[in-house]
């Protein structure tokens, strides 16, 4: 039945996908990516709490790169909001 369904289950659906995830990660140290990606992450050196972890700047960019790569139209989607996906998003929450 539908309602039997655990709402958590749907959490971590990207899970099934963590490959491509990898791969998309592993296009980050060998593709040129935008400056916007490195500059926009520069800023996060000076804040407080985030010049305590190691690796922030490349952390920040890393993150940027995964959601420009993620955020394609998915030409299923019935709206203009769901450029991400559901799975995409839950992801790069995680």
């Amino acid at each position: 039945m539908e309602g039997d369904k655990n709402p958590s289950d749907e959490n971590y659906e990207f899970c099934k996908d963590s490959a491509n995830y990898e791969n998309r990660l592993k296009e980050f140290k060998t593709e040129r990516y935008n400056d916007d990606i490195k500059t926009g992450s520069n800023d996060f050196l000076s804040d407080g709490i985030f010049t305590k972890i190691p690796y922030v700047q490349e952390i920040c960019e890393q993150f940027k790169f995964l959601y420009n790569k993620l955020n394609v139209f998915d030409e299923e989607s019935v709206t203009v909001n769901k450029f991400l996906g559901e799975k995409n998003c839950a992801f790069l929450n995680y």
